[in-house]
């Protein structure tokens, strides 16, 4: 019981941070926009905008975050299995994570092609592992999306060059709300839900995750996805 409350007034608290934040700097922007238009070049207001259209995006982020959490933790995430080709779905993440991941250099190194899972749920992942790898990767480094196959599954992971992670905070980081203190990562605390869910989804496979990084050098956060029963 005194877990259950503690998480509910972590959810009260960061969904508060979280939505609040983006909500008013796009008010600032709108009123910006809305007191100063004639004044303004139109390059001026198109710089305003392009920082409307990324608070949208984050707003949109948090949100969705919380519904997708929501929806693990209750079980109601329907998983129908296929095979699942890896090659567009990643150039459909890429793409939808563009502006994320502002020019990062996104490699894939898909040695598998296809993976066993429901498509949407492995393109959650993918876009989820991407994002997060996105946060802590330096501009102007790379990120890379690999696959291989093993013995009965396949293995998706997502290969960042950032600071890594202290030891410390490895066991955790797939708890819900779990977030270093940004004066360790350099990094604003998010909502702490993406590894998250990432790992809600994998075990609703059939399968796990796990991580490994070390600090200096970057991270790698891995899925892996059984391969379907043989009758």
């Amino acid at each position: 019981m005194e877990r259950f409350e503690a998480l509910r007034r972590e959810l009260v608290t960061t969904v508060s941070h979280e939505l609040r934040t983006p909500l008013t700097l796009i008010q600032g922007l709108v009123d910006t926009l809305a007191a100063r238009w004639d004044r303004l070049s139109e390059g001026e207001r198109m710089d305003l905008v392009d920082d409307l259209a990324l608070n949208v995006a984050s707003l949109d982020a948090s949100v969705l975050h919380f519904i997708d959490a929501a929806r693990v933790a209750r079980g109601e995430v329907d998983i129908a299995g296929e095979w699942v080709e890896l090659t567009p779905v990643v150039a459909r993440v890429r793409s939808k994570l563009e502006s994320a991941l502002g020019g990062r250099n996104v490699q894939a190194s898909l040695d598998a092609e296809r993976v066993w899972g429901d498509p949407e749920g492995v393109a959650r992942m993918v876009e989820l592992l991407l994002a997060n790898a996105a946060r802590f990767t330096p501009l102007g480094s790379g990120i890379t999306v690999g696959a291989r196959k093993q013995p009965g599954s396949t293995l998706i992971s997502v290969t960042d060059q950032g600071q890594g992670i202290a030891a410390k905070h490895l066991p955790h980081v797939f708890e819900p709300f779990y977030r270093a203190d940004v004066s360790e990562t350099g990094v604003s605390r998010g909502a702490g839900l993406g590894l998250f869910i990432v790992k809600e989804l994998a075990e609703r496979h059939g399968g796990a995750v796990r991580v490994s990084s070390t600090q200096g050098r970057g991270s790698t956060f891995s899925v892996e996805l059984p391969d379907p029963a043989v009758p």
